[in-house]
């Protein structure tokens, strides 16, 4: 495969005039007269009145000034933004890494919407695999809490937390349609994502079946630095519904442990114990979370001792990542921990805000943790 050929500039777009085609911002994705991808193009908009292209890469500069002028002619306004910027190159090297050539995985679809009003995207991909007979769900929501406490219905399953529900509502669509083709009808689905990604996951997971898109057998979850989604009743659910689904937590990893669940009062921490606490197995007050922990206490790399997490309270094993006491007033404990998975750093929205350039793809990545996980099991 030839080496994917990505800008390295800055383009002041005030010189620039662009006819206004749409209210959004989108995804092109180019393909070759064999119909096979040769590069794909995403503009969002980011913080400080800017624009940012990522994911994008191509496999030659034809493509790339292409794919680079058609998304931006559907941005309205394109002229009012004070810079275009490009994520580092690093961040679209190796795709093959993803995905074995005997795979023959297919993009279906990315997507990328607004998830509130401070304009925080919801985005992913969907892919398939003839080979494999299999759809791949991988989904990204970067950083923006409104409310933490489940308070949300979710189909009758539960409570979830309202951001949570709202970022599923608006990605949705893409994930119905793509389950939806008689064409893949048959095919089992693997979801994943990180962080808040992993949210994303926990909510589409439970949806598929819900909704008859999926018998539970066919529906597979593995996510990385999960939070806990929504209360008791949800985990319950959840677990009848998702029986394959399993919640890799690196070390003191911060955000798994938000929101907090509600502790059990009657438990006596012994002496000489940090104080934590369990979470109380039959409150349905706060989070509480799904689905099989592998706790991995230390390093990640290949061979590191890890743990399976069948222990009580069930989903939430006191013997695994809730034993360690975690103060959630500390915003710099466990952060390098939910950045760091299987050797992969994953720095979030605040490096982006800082302008830094190691900024990571997450989707591509929650792929590439996929395939790690069958080589860690």
């Amino acid at each position: 495969m030839p080496e994917y050929w990505h800008l390295e500039t800055e383009i002041q777009p005030g010189k620039m005039r662009f006819p206004e085609l749409s209210d959004s911002y989108t995804t092109e994705v180019a393909f070759d007269s064999a119909h096979k991808i040769v590069g794909y193009c995403t503009i969002r908009v980011v913080n400080l009145n800017r624009l940012c292209a990522a994911p994008f890469y191509a496999e030659n500069p034809e493509v790339a000034a292409r794919l680079l002028a058609d998304v931006s002619r559907i941005i309205p306004n394109f002229e009012k933004y004070e810079k275009l910027i490009f994520w580092y190159p690093s961040v679209n090297k190796n795709m093959e890494r993803t995905f074995s050539p005997s795979e023959t995985q297919t993009l279906l679809t990315t997507f990328s919407v607004r998830c509130d009003f401070i304009g925080n995207p919801c985005a992913g991909y969907i892919v398939v695999s003839d080979a494999l007979q299999q759809i791949t769900v991988s989904q990204l929501l970067l950083e923006g809490w409104t409310t933490l406490k489940p308070s949300a219905d979710f189909y009758g399953m539960g409570l979830v937390n309202t951001y949570f529900r709202s970022g599923h509502e608006k990605t949705w669509q893409y994930v119905q349609e793509a389950l939806s083709n008689p064409q893949y009808q048959n095919y089992d689905v693997y979801v994943t994502g990180h962080s808040l990604g992993g949210a994303l996951a926990g909510l589409a997971a439970p949806r598929i079946v819900h909704d008859g898109l999926r018998q539970s057998h066919q529906v597979k979850v593995i996510t990385f630095g999960e939070p806990r989604v929504g209360n008791l009743d949800f985990s319950r659910t959840y677990d009848q519904l998702i029986p394959y689904s399993f919640r890799v937590t690196h070390a003191i990893d911060i955000v798994p442990h938000l929101p907090a669940c509600v502790k059990d009062l009657s438990y006596t921490p012994p002496a000489g114990s940090d104080g934590s606490m369990p979470c109380d197995p039959v409150s349905t007050n706060g989070g509480y979370h799904h689905g099989l922990e592998i706790w991995y206490p230390g390093n990640m790399t290949q061979g590191s001792p890890y743990m399976i997490c069948t222990g009580l309270p069930r989903d939430e094993d006191f013997s695994c990542s809730n034993a360690p006491k975690v103060d959630l007033d500390d915003t710099t404990m466990g952060v390098w921990d939910h950045r760091n998975y299987f050797g992969v750093e994953t720095l979030e929205l605040q490096k982006m805000l800082s302008g830094g350039k190691e900024l990571q793809n997450d989707t591509h990545i929650a792929m590439f943790w996929w395939k790690m996980i069958f080589e860690h099991f």
